[in-house]
């Protein structure tokens, strides 16, 4: 069982899987950097998704003052969403630049 939670909990198995060279060593941090990357990518494709949807209802609403209401909020709330995605991503990677060097 330990030998199973060092397998788990040892850094250098997920290399590979991060896209980092084998040969180097990696950081908890740089490993923290990339999930923090790969999350923020993750969403801002479902508020993408999200967009598309707001568009389809935006789109079929034939009239509707309520309907087309309701796709704009949706459309202005997902571009928020992205903005917000987007500037978290950047803040994020420009302090761990400065402050931790990477």
């Amino acid at each position: 069982m330990s030998n199973l939670l060092s397998l788990a909990f040892d850094i250098n198995t997920y290399k590979e899987w991060l896209g980092v060279d084998t040969s180097s060593t990696i950081t908890p941090l740089e490993i923290i950097v990339k999930l923090v990357n790969c999350a923020l990518g993750f969403t801002a494709f479902f508020v993408v998704c999200y967009v598309i949807y707001g568009g389809m209802i935006y789109i079929t609403a034939g009239g509707d003052e309520t309907k087309i209401e309701q796709g704009t909020k949706i459309i202005r709330g997902s571009l928020t969403g992205l903005a917000i995605i987007l500037l978290s991503g950047l803040i994020l990677n420009f302090v761990l630049e400065t402050v931790f060097s990477l």
